[in-house]
């Protein structure tokens, strides 16, 4: 923290943008001792998934000033805070993530084989980092109670063997496509 502080001191940028709430709080607290006129927290999970003393922290930080805005990746994200003081409420915004959308030149025979994904098959796919946060564990408890829908997951991350875990113990396991990290 002291050293951020000095830092920011030295450099007087003009804004300084937090991600994530460690980063949040103690980045923009560090700004307003180091007297940065802009400080903009940058919310991309919903606030109930912190933990209890950072959601404290980042719930203070909001209210008493320390942000000037708080963007929010999604609605989702926003509607996470409702339950904060209507000053941090305020500051809310939402700027979506994006990513540059390239259409696929495959056919629906093509892009299924590609996959080993079968032709006939109700399909529901699923891209993103494989996290508890992600909550795809509710997703095969869905899948298990749709017994002709096959799951198509696009991603990798640390909860990868612990859903595969999951999917067996379901009798899902041959339902369940992990594709892994695809471009």
């Amino acid at each position: 923290f002291f050293r951020l502080f000095r830092a920011l001191r030295i450099a007087r940028p003009r804004t300084i943008i937090g991600f994530l709430p460690l980063g949040n709080v103690f980045g923009s607290t560090a700004a307003v001792f180091a007297r940065i006129p802009r400080r903009i927290a940058s919310q991309r999970s919903p606030g109930n998934t912190y933990g209890r003393i950072m959601r404290w922290l980042d719930f203070f930080a909001g209210s008493v000033g320390a942000y000037n805005g708080v963007v929010c990746v999604s609605g989702a994200v926003r509607d996470s805070f409702a339950r904060y003081p209507g000053r941090y409420r305020k500051l809310l915004q939402i700027v979506h993530n994006g990513i540059e959308w390239r259409p696929s030149n495959l056919t629906r025979t093509q892009a299924r084989a590609k996959f080993g994904l079968p032709e006939d098959a109700w399909i529901i796919s699923a891209v993103g980092r494989l996290h508890a946060q992600k909550n795809y564990g509710f997703l095969l408890g869905v899948i298990a109670k749709a017994p002709d829908v096959l799951l198509a997951i696009a991603g990798d991350g640390p909860e990868r063997a612990a859903l595969e875990q999951q999917a067996a113990k379901l009798g899902i396991a041959d339902r369940v496509a992990f594709l892994g990290l695809l471009d």
